[in-house]
């Protein structure tokens, strides 16, 4: 199984913690974001590992360096910010004619949930292109709704203004190749950056885009405030304390 995770991004809504540290980095019970979300990765059964970098990438290359717990790590740089599929892209070359697994460094979930992903994508890679793991959200106006049939996404809808309780992308994806093929072609967003969103939203037009709900505990966090809630809320073996 190879996974891709990205570990390219400042951290911005993370200041002060990331004024010296990339997002990856910042410590939760002790240990970096980035490795809470490898060991589940790697639990689930991760034979190689392609981290793209960028900001301050010498901190995770000199923490990680060619190996995690007997998994072979990789590097390729985003030396621009240039948005989430421009930087899937850059493992294009690393993920060669496999499918594979991806997923951001912020993003923390238990192996066996990962496993059970996999297998369900795996299972039905004949009908999918891509496989996105969604989650339920009291409130899809935060995050983004992703209105399905059965598993199948009929659409991706950002940031809706209603507020209603509905599923949400949980930012675990499995993906075909060909996911390369539609990332190249898509269009840029109004701030110029290509989102994995936008080839996302046409395998959903063409039903070529699957869902799976997560199960069991999973940690999300973009801010300062989730990281403290993070530390608060949960425990047990999904973020074991460092000795």
């Amino acid at each position: 199984m190879k996974v891709v995770v990205l570990a390219a991004g400042k951290g911005i809504r993370m200041k002060p913690l990331t004024d010296e540290k990339p997002k990856a980095m910042v410590e939760l019970k002790g240990k970096p974001l980035l490795e809470r979300s490898l060991e589940g990765l790697k639990e689930a059964g991760a034979s190689e590992i392609c981290l793209v970098v960028g900001y301050l990438k010498e901190q995770i290359k000199d923490f990680f360096g060619n190996n995690f717990q007997g998994v072979p790590v990789f590097y390729v740089e985003q030396k621009e910010q240039l948005g989430t599929g421009h930087a899937f892209l850059l493992a294009k070359k690393f993920c060669g004619k496999e499918n594979f697994l991806a997923s951001y460094c912020d993003l923390v979930f238990e192996g066996r949930f990962i496993k059970s992903f996999f297998e369900f994508a795996e299972k039905n890679s004949g009908k999918f292109y891509a496989v996105v793991a969604v989650r339920k959200a009291s409130d899809v106006s935060k995050f983004g709704l992703v209105e399905t049939d059965g598993c199948i996404v009929k659409n991706l809808v950002e940031k809706p203004k209603q507020k209603k309780p509905g599923l949400v992308n949980a930012g675990l994806y499995w993906f075909s190749p060909k996911i390369f093929d539609e990332i190249e072609k898509a269009k840029k967003s109004p701030r110029g950056e290509i989102e994995i969103t936008t080839p996302l939203k046409k395998l959903a037009s063409q039903k070529r885009l699957g869902c799976f709900e997560v199960q069991g505990k999973s940690l999300d966090i973009g801010t300062k405030e989730e990281l403290e809630k993070a530390e608060k809320e949960f425990g047990g073996k999904l973020i074991k304390k460092s000795n």
